[in-house]
């Protein structure tokens, strides 16, 4: 092999390395989010809006301050609830806010239930909580319930005893979308005025699991703006330097999301602003949002009213995908899956391969086999163009290395005796990189679609439990660096896989360069081994055909 297929082949590495470094950060250690975590305020102002949004930081404070000391005072409140097939809300007396999300298990959500909000872990920093009503005290409103009916709630009280707020809420049937709706009535004898001063928490999301693994990606806050009717999605991740982050409006929804599950925030009228709290940056990479309305004043004895959707269950693109047609309102939900740079190909594998083929073979694990075999068959000219480029550099490195014996002084002349002999011989020096090179983009587009898809979250295959995570299936009495204390045998037969791969390709007799080759499969390895399963068992198959493939070339059609 020439230095130019070394070269291609280390670079391939290095652009697996890079994108896996940045699309999968390494594991946070697992802790409970503690009720008490506070917001500390921004220094800058950008708007109006964003104005609001930066000044009622300091209420917010007092609001989680006091909030941690609500043991005594949410002891005895009503809790009610609404459900159905996939989801069920719990709500408290407290605010006539949701106290718990719990996503049921069903083909999808194979783990569940899952609880996505747990009120008094997430500081009450809960979807559709009113987080500010201009300068009126709601930090310990109480509502209590008006009607209570199967699929629908109300609750009715006052906001420092001056705005009679009604809270409805009512939950889609076979659906994970909750209608809600505000409306608020002055009591008073003058205006009440709220103009910039009205926020909703949109808040945070659990922990789903207390494992992590290194492409579990963090939580983000998705904000979905119109800018000269374009719509543009901007998103805001936790940041060790901004505690408060902020996205102008008009702005038609907001998401919270974590790698499986998302709260998106629907509402009727487009939000002036959007806030972006960073929380506990350095252990849990927390995120919370929350999102300014503009309310008209209220007149005495006025009414004026407030009402949105509130999406809570798995990021699925399927669901996603049919809010746009459901809800409305910009659309682009399906964006929140976030499948990388390469989505136009992720997509398409996601939507019509994996899950295309689940519906015929039952079982994701022979899906994503069927589609390594159908993509090798796809790429099997460019694979045979590489190898063939191989074989003819490697008939010419005993004249290779001769010029460079002759031109040792001369690079200038060794340039153009190199080139001449590639000529003679119809040899391209690129030949055996660009078709590696050329499918990197499927290779990072089977990695965003295998390592973020709900479906393959719990989906088990032969021995692997679970094609999300490592196909563990020891616990090893000591830890390995870089490997930890499991056995993932699938990672260990695909580095085998790489090696017998190694010694089936041409081989120059350089010893250094054969003992670089032989080290890229234990590297290799090295990354794959706590990767997803799933994309292990692509990255194996896709080792095993390539080998038949070199053998077929360079032994059985030589024959």
């Amino acid at each position: 092999m020439d230095k130019n297929s070394i070269t291609a082949i280390v670079l391939t590495f290095l652009l697996v390395f890079l994108y896996m470094h940045f699309y999968g950060p390494k594991p946070q250690p697992a802790q409970q989010i503690s009720s008490t975590n506070s917001v500390v305020q921004t220094e800058s102002a950008l708007s109006p809006a964003t104005n609001a949004l930066g000044s009622a930081t300091k209420s917010s404070k007092k609001a989680v301050n006091s909030i941690a000391n609500l043991s005594k005072i949410t002891e005895n409140l009503t809790e009610t609830i609404l459900s159905n097939n996939l989801v069920t809300f719990t709500f408290s007396s407290f605010g006539g806010d949701i106290e718990k999300i719990n996503v049921h298990r069903n083909s999808k959500v194979k783990k569940g239930p899952i609880v996505t909000i747990n009120a008094a872990s997430n500081a009450w920093e809960v979807p559709l909580r009113i987080r500010e009503f201009g300068k009126l005290n709601i930090n310990n409103l109480i509502l209590n319930p008006e009607f209570i009916g199967k699929s629908d709630i109300i609750f009715t009280g006052t906001i420092d005893k001056t705005i009679f707020v009604r809270k409805s809420y009512k939950l889609e049937a076979n659906s994970y979308l909750l209608q809600a709706g505000m409306t608020f009535s002055n009591l008073t004898s003058s205006a009440v005025s709220i103009s910039n001063s009205f926020s909703v928490w949109l808040g945070r999301i659990n922990k789903v699991s207390s494992k992590a693994d290194r492409y579990t990606k963090p939580r983000s806050i998705d904000v979905c703006t119109l800018n000269d009717g374009k719509l543009k999605l901007k998103r805001l991740k936790p940041s060790k330097k901004k505690t408060l982050q902020i996205a102008d409006g008009p702005i038609e929804w907001l998401a919270v999301k974590d790698k499986y599950f998302t709260h998106i925030l629907i509402p009727k009228k487009d939000a002036l602003a959007v806030g972006a709290n960073t929380i506990n940056y350095k252990k849990e990479k927390q995120i919370s949002g929350y999102a300014n309305f503009n309310l008209p004043t209220i007149q005495s004895g006025g009414i004026t009213s407030w009402s949105s959707t509130l999406y809570a269950g798995p990021t699925d693109y399927d669901n996603l995908k049919v809010l746009s047609t459901t809800v409305g309102r910009g659309g682009k939900y399906e964006e929140i899956l976030n499948l990388g740079m390469f989505s136009f190909l992720a997509k398409p594998i996601l939507v019509y391969g994996l899950k295309g083929l689940y519906k015929y073979v039952h079982n994701y694990g022979w899906a994503i086999i069927i589609i390594t075999v159908i993509i090798k068959l796809i790429t099997w000219p460019l694979q045979t163009k590489s190898f063939t480029s191989m074989q003819k550099m490697q008939k010419v490195q005993p004249e290779l290395k001769a010029l460079q014996e002759k031109y040792k002084d001369d690079k200038t002349k060794l340039q153009q005796e190199m080139m001449l002999l590639y000529r003679k011989h119809g040899v391209n020096p690129m030949g055996g990189c660009l078709p590696m090179l050329l499918q990197m983009p499927i290779f990072f587009a089977l990695f965003a679609a295998l390592s973020r898809s709900i479906e393959l979250w719990g989906a088990p295959f032969l021995w692997i439990k679970d094609l999300s995570l490592p196909d563990n299936v020891a616990t090893l009495p000591f830890s390995i660096p870089f490997l930890g204390d499991g056995v993932n045998p699938l990672a260990i037969v695909m580095g085998a896989a790489m090696i017998g791969q190694q010694a089936l390709m041409p081989s120059t007799g350089d010893k250094s360069q054969k003992r670089m080759m032989y080290l890229m499969p234990v590297v290799m390895m090295v990354f794959f081994y706590k990767a997803p399963s799933g994309l292990v068992l692509y990255w194996l198959l896709n080792q095993i055909i390539t080998m038949g493939q070199m053998f077929y070339l360079h032994y059985l059609k030589k024959s």
